[in-house]
């Protein structure tokens, strides 16, 4: 078995009890409230969602004069009778914000993000260091539910680490308080999906977190013959795209593994995890209550029944640097009051029907992962909507809607972050348009391989 990265020697804080640094006892402390939510009757999680949204509700129209026009004569005490939030009105309550709005001091400084996810419409948003940590939370709490032994070596494979030229990956050191070993991180948009399948074989982690298209291209390969399956690997845990029946199935004929999706967006973070005790091909999800209210609706905005597929709401119940209230995220899915697999009484979700990412072939025939997110777009231009069109082994169709007309030097810049992100070896036509084609259905392809 490869050798994993080896921990250096213990602080001299390593002390037990009083020395134990503070984020440690939070996140500690938020993943024992986590699982008291869910593991506690409906009411307590119903009571702890209902002050914390009236609490951001009261911020919001208190901080933002976008919001409290926004909710102007709704009935704040009953969440089904507020407005629902589209894409373009959150772009618009941010830009008339100008920044994070104004937030208590326990909720610490913000952080600006950027994304489109699959809709193409990127969007920058404000995260507090408070929602984050509770973003982060629910997921340490996942891993205790998963029963993950995070000793063992962890392996991520995605589009947040930093690029690595010249080393298979980045080691990140994990944290020991919380009984974390070292993990190795490698940029999924660097290497071809060969490289990343002939990497994961060497590196042998337990776990492995990386996107769907990522995982089925790796799976083609290892079923051609091309790379050997790797040893030892337990659980991939998936994120940002949907998972059908047919990739867990195929993952774990191939590698052993069985798959644990995770349902996130990036304006609030984890919506819902996969049920630990749901061994089924289409399991169901539980909502992460301590961080998020999830609803179903119809076409008419109406609540869809328990069990009926409808379009997905969220709200971020401590995102109060960018309000994010009944969300529509443009995903299809049915809410459960509880888990139909487990009888866990947090609402749950199946029938999850959301985001997917097609693999682009580069012209040497190789194939790889591609993701524009909405920071790649926005540093460079006003980019309102984008889609990428690979129609030939060589040649992409970049079409654009722009808030002015490009430039030749908006061509130029464009042209070099393509290069850059995707590919030297494409062609990429530009094209700025009034409108994208998107076709029918909610859910958008903002990159799209026809080769």
């Amino acid at each position: 078995m490869p050798a994993q990265p080896q921990p250096r020697s213990l602080p001299d804080t390593w002390l037990w009890p009083h020395s134990a640094p503070g984020h440690v006892a939070l996140r500690l402390a938020d993943q024992h409230f986590i699982q008291v939510l869910e593991r506690g009757p409906a009411a307590l999680h119903q009571a702890v969602q209902r002050q914390a949204l009236q609490r951001l509700l009261a911020h919001a129209r208190q901080s933002s004069p976008w919001w409290r026009d926004w909710l102007a004569g709704s009935q704040l005490h009953i969440l089904a009778r507020l407005p629902v939030l589209q894409r373009e009105q959150l772009r618009a309550s941010v830009a008339d914000a100008g920044g994070p709005l104004p937030m208590p001091p326990a909720h610490g400084g913000a952080r600006k993000g950027l994304t489109s996810g699959s809709s193409g419409v990127p969007v920058d948003f404000y995260v507090s260091a408070l929602a984050q940590r509770v973003s982060d939370s629910h997921y340490l709490a996942d891993h205790a539910r998963h029963g993950r032994d995070l000793r063992r070596l962890f392996a991520g494979l995605l589009t947040r680490f930093a690029p690595h030229p010249g080393q298979p990956h980045q080691v990140i050191t994990g944290d020991r308080w919380l009984g974390m070993g070292p993990m190795v991180g490698r940029n999924s948009q660097q290497g071809t999906i060969r490289e990343h399948a002939q990497w994961l074989h060497d590196t042998g982690p337990a776990y492995l977190n990386t996107a769907p298209s990522v995982l089925r291209g790796m799976l083609d390969e290892i079923e051609s013959g091309a790379v050997s399956p790797p040893a030892g690997l337990e659980q991939v845990l998936t994120i940002g795209e949907t998972v059908d029946d047919v990739l867990r199935q195929r993952t774990r004929a191939l590698t052993g593994a069985s798959i644990r999706d995770r349902y996130t967006c990036e304006e609030i973070g984890p919506v819902a995890l996969q049920c630990p005790h749901d061994a089924s091909e289409t399991p169901a999800y539980h909502v992460c209550v301590g961080n998020a209210v999830v609803e179903t609706v119809d076409e008419s905005d109406s609540p869809c029944t328990p069990g009926q597929a409808g379009r997905v709401l969220v709200t971020g119940l401590h995102h109060w640097a960018t309000p994010v209230i009944r969300y529509d995220i443009g995903d299809i899915a049915a809410l459960h009051p509880r888990c139909p697999a487990c009888g866990a009484q947090v609402p749950s979700l199946t029938q999850l029907l959301g985001r997917k990412r097609f693999l682009v072939r580069l012209p040497s025939g190789e194939r790889k992962y591609l993701k524009l997110t909405g920071k790649d777009w926005l540093s460079i231009l006003p980019v309102r909507e984008h889609r990428l069109v690979q129609d030939s082994p060589s040649h992409m169709l970049v079409e654009l809607v722009v808030e002015r007309p490009l430039t030749a030097s908006d061509h130029e810049t464009a042209q070099a972050m393509l290069a850059r992100v995707v590919d030297p070896s494409f062609t990429f036509e530009i094209r700025q348009v009034d409108r994208i084609a998107w076709g029918p259905g909610i859910k958008r392809q903002d990159v799209l391989s026809l080769v």
